[in-house]
């Protein structure tokens, strides 16, 4: 509670966040600033506010760190809130069951594989689609979380790409987040064929497969710890480069990392970073019919906005034949850690915003971070707008194949 107090006592008032807030640009209610959120806790810490009066108000923030970026006296707002809700909201048993859940599953890799063998078989035989048409209560937030789900593949599992005879191949090692070697099977193997090309030995990081950032957002502290010190145990055991996939998780590595005094955070790199060092070796001729034109959306998650890594952007423009736009440079999904999976209204209202700037001819919406992609993938397809959501070394991969 001191260190919490010592955080909220660095907030001078100044309101220079409050135009950068996405909840607060949407209500102009000083409660959904970080400024009020801040008072707040502050009030909590007091007693002059009970944990259910700011309830709606601390757990509707989206975790996007805008008003870190334009803080004069630094006030470290992800950390504050994380511990807020830690303190005040922890995950219990009377918790949302679909948090808990959600938890649970995040945190057990073997878990995920049994739900993805049945979700491919559900899809299969038509189980699924069924689903998504029959009247039954609670189908909206069911049907919202079917339509999250990619493309299900046979659940081929986990296969090192095949590097040659490489003398002198460099190990990588690929972070592939909480559900990245499922639901995100086809951006990884993608990804590890990149490297293979580039000439590095990949490796899958399998255990642990989760660094705890979704369970800090959610208030499980000990969930959150766990995973965390598996994780720092990890680092401390292997060597070479660890590249992550998920933007959100590359910042909280590396911050972990940090935190600890580690010289680790120097060989913990986002995938689009580490690819960009190879700009000179990647594919500079088209891999479509001559003259034409593929129509693209990058999507910039806010975690690769707060670190100013844009390198993904520069990746794809420099492929010929590809048309991007760029959509998500000031304005955030709204996927804010589990927050989505809440039915949050703020969560649909800001993703409904960045859907609504996708032109008519966009045929591929790109992003690195995994809740922002199963966020506008279930967005889209509610508006009714058929758009292949996708990892953006997916298309990269599909030049390099044909260089």
């Amino acid at each position: 509670m001191q260190q919490l107090t010592r955080q909220t006592d660095q907030c001078v008032k100044c309101g220079m966040c409050l135009p950068h807030c996405p909840t607060y640009r949407l209500t102009r209610q000083e409660g959904h600033s970080p400024r009020g959120r801040i008072a707040l806790v502050q009030a909590l810490i007091s007693g002059s506010v009970r944990p259910d009066q700011a309830q709606s108000y601390l757990q509707g923030c989206v975790a996007c760190r805008s008003c870190e970026q334009v803080c004069p006296s630094n006030v470290p707002f992800a950390d504050l809130m994380d511990s807020a809700r830690m303190q005040f909201y922890p995950v219990t048993s009377k918790s949302s069951w679909i948090v808990r859940k959600v938890l649970r599953l995040l945190s057990s890799p073997e878990a995920q594989r049994f739900w993805y063998r049945l979700l491919w078989l559900g899809g299969m035989f038509g189980v699924l689609a069924l689903i998504r048409t029959l009247p039954y209560p609670g189908k909206r937030r069911v049907r919202r979380m079917i339509d999250m789900l990619p493309d299900i593949r046979y659940p081929a599992g986990w296969s090192r790409p095949n590097t040659g005879r490489l003398a002198n191949a460099s190990d990588v090692s690929l972070f592939a987040g909480c559900t990245g070697a499922t639901l995100g099977q086809g951006s990884l193997q993608a990804a590890a064929r990149c490297l293979a090309k580039l000439g590095y030995r990949v490796s899958l990081i399998e255990n642990p497969a989760c660094c705890g950032l979704a369970a800090r957002h959610a208030g499980d502290q000990t969930g959150a710890e766990q995973l965390q010190e598996q994780m720092l145990n990890f680092l401390e055991g292997s060597h070479g480069t660890i590249v992550s996939m998920v933007s959100a998780c590359s910042l909280s590595l590396q911050e972990l990392a940090r935190k600890q005094g580690s010289a680790d955070q120097a060989r913990i790199m986002d995938l689009g970073a580490f690819l960009l060092k190879h700009r000179d070796t990647l594919p500079e001729r088209p891999a479509f019919a001559k003259g034409s034109s593929l129509h693209v959306v990058l999507h910039r998650p806010c975690s690769a906005r707060f670190c100013g890594d844009d390198s993904w952007s520069k990746i794809i423009k420099a492929l010929p034949g590809i048309e991007v736009r760029e959509i998500g440079q000031t304005g955030c999904c709204g996927a804010g850690g589990v927050q989505f999976l809440t039915d949050h209204p703020f969560s649909d209202t800001l993703a409904d915003n960045l859907v609504d700037q996708i032109e008519p001819a966009c045929s591929i919406l790109l992003t690195h971070n995994m809740g922002c992609e199963l966020h506008l993938r279930a967005r889209l397809r509610l508006a009714g707008r058929r758009i292949k959501v996708m990892h953006p070394v997916e298309l990269l991969d599909k030049y390099m194949s044909e260089h």
